[in-house]
């Protein structure tokens, strides 16, 4: 729906398995410290995001971002 609405705009939908059934059973029964570790990592490989960018997370997601940002200052959000 963003990219619809956003079309010039670089977004990266964040995943934490390697399918939505994996992502699903990740996000409710794995280590949610490892899980922000690994998107902190993804994040900052990613160059478009070097000089900064804005986070959207929705419920669970949302949480994720706070962590994100308090747990991975290297991030520009």
């Amino acid at each position: 729906m963003l990219s619809q609405e956003l079309p010039s705009t670089h977004i990266v939908s964040i995943r934490v398995g390697s399918n939505p059934t994996d992502d699903y059973f990740k996000s409710i029964f794995d280590n949610a410290h490892r899980q922000v570790e690994e998107i902190c990592q993804k994040l900052k490989r990613d160059p478009t995001l070097n000089d900064g960018f804005n986070a959207i997370g929705l419920s669970q997601g949302g949480l994720l971002m706070r962590a994100l940002v308090e747990m991975c200052p290297d991030l520009k959000v």
